[in-house]
């Protein structure tokens, strides 16, 4: 008899459990999709003023970067500027050797006064040709009336005619020693003219070499610092070569590249006239900001444009130094303020609608970083309607359609 019901027991058996698996599948299945749909908080929208920053990096900069160079070709002769040091206005930087400059000088100096002694000798020389031709011209009289009376004699055959000949030679002789010195006296304003151009060059060749010699001493055209020192003492230079750079370090300012999203506001209230400030953080101090510019060209490869900030209080670190900035942009009316976890891709938020999350296209403007407090973005209000419910909780697999459910505060 228990052979007979044994494979019935089995079956009965096998029955059972498979009743219990199908059971217990039934509440796996009930309690996973429960655990599917996650419990979120969210935002009502609403619209406020707002001013928002942007938090960017920017480099410090300056327009005012200078590269020595010599003017002349020497050898160094001390160098008393290091690569770091603060320089005032007219500081002693590097010294060439004036030596051949100086003998130049004195060779110009010695054409000098031979060429100024040239134009008093013309001077004098013309003073006695004026005085001659009078005596001349008297001298030239007193032969033509030789030349009457030998004439008179031979006309009455009481003088011999070699006698004129002699006379009339004499007149002709004195009258040619007139024409000369007319001639030099004549000449004697182109002679001045001669000599002073020539002075003239000699002058500035002279003047020339006083730079020349103002050029041996390379100093320091404004209050900077020096960045590198290119030769050493010893070094010769030729004319143009690089001696050393430095920078005004009162004209730092701080380039920022802005995103394309914020130009145009940037460019208007700049039109307008209104002020753009912002701050940096450099050593645990605060520096306060202004913008100053906006670059004339948008480089390619950029997504944005360079801007240029002056520090009003607080100075700026040293040349290429890459600072933490935050921009303060002009206020924006009708705007949402959200936390930073609402925002994705800083382009999409995700509206609770129904239990039902809906992915929506926003315009980023901005954050909101207050001294104390969380950090919140801003975003356009165009985009939104007021009361609608907006996703805050953060979720690593968030998409468009998904069921949610909000916690209730």
């Amino acid at each position: 008899m228990l052979r007979f019901l044994f494979p019935f027991l089995i079956l009965a058996a096998a029955a059972w459990g498979y009743q219990q698996v199908r059971s217990s599948d039934t509440e796996s299945a009930q309690v996973t999709t429960t655990e599917t749909v996650p419990l979120v908080s969210a935002d009502s929208v609403r619209f406020v003023r707002a001013v928002p920053n942007m938090r960017l990096y920017g480099t410090v900069e300056t327009p005012v970067l200078g590269s020595l160079t010599s003017a002349l070709e020497a050898d160094v002769v001390s160098v008393h500027a290091l690569k770091g040091d603060h320089v005032e206005k007219g500081a002693l930087l590097v010294r060439l050797d004036d030596t051949d400059i100086r003998l130049r000088q004195l060779q110009h100096e010695a054409e000098l006064q031979e060429i100024d002694a040239q134009i008093e000798s013309d001077r004098i020389r013309h003073e006695m040709d004026r005085t001659a031709l009078e005596t001349e011209e008297n001298l030239l009289a007193l032969i033509r009336r030789s030349v009457e009376r030998a004439q008179k004699l031979v006309r009455s055959q009481a003088g011999a005619q070699s006698t004129l000949d002699v006379a009339l030679r004499d007149e002709q002789r004195q009258q040619l020693a007139i024409i000369q010195r007319q001639k030099s006296i004549r000449e004697f304003p182109s002679r001045q003219q001669q000599l002073r151009a020539r002075r003239a060059k000699i002058v500035s060749i002279f003047r020339q070499a006083e730079r020349d010699l103002e050029h041996s001493e390379i100093l320091a055209p404004f209050d900077g610092r020096i960045t590198n020192v290119t030769v050493a003492v010893g070094d010769r230079v030729s004319r143009g070569s690089r001696i050393l750079r430095l920078y005004d370090e009162s004209a730092l300012e701080l380039r920022v590249q802005v995103p394309d999203s914020v130009i145009a506001v940037l460019q208007q209230s700049m039109d307008a006239g209104d002020r753009i400030t912002g701050r940096a953080t450099h050593n645990g101090r605060t520096i306060a900001l202004r913008l100053d510019r906006l670059a004339a060209l948008v480089e390619p490869g950029k997504g944005g444009i360079d801007t240029f900030f002056h520090a009003t209080e607080g100075a700026l670190p040293t040349l290429g130094t890459i600072l933490d900035v935050v921009v303060d942009l002009p206020a924006m009316e009708d705007a949402v303020m959200l936390p930073l976890d609402a925002l994705y891709d800083r382009d999409r938020v995700y509206v609770i609608d129904g239990g039902t999350l809906v992915a929506r296209k926003v315009r980023f403007l901005g954050t909101h970083s207050p001294e104390t407090g969380a950090h919140r973005v801003i975003l356009d209000g165009r985009d939104f309607s007021a009361g609608e419910q907006i996703l805050r909780t953060r979720l690593s697999r968030v998409v468009s359609g998904m069921k949610v459910q909000v916690e209730t505060r």
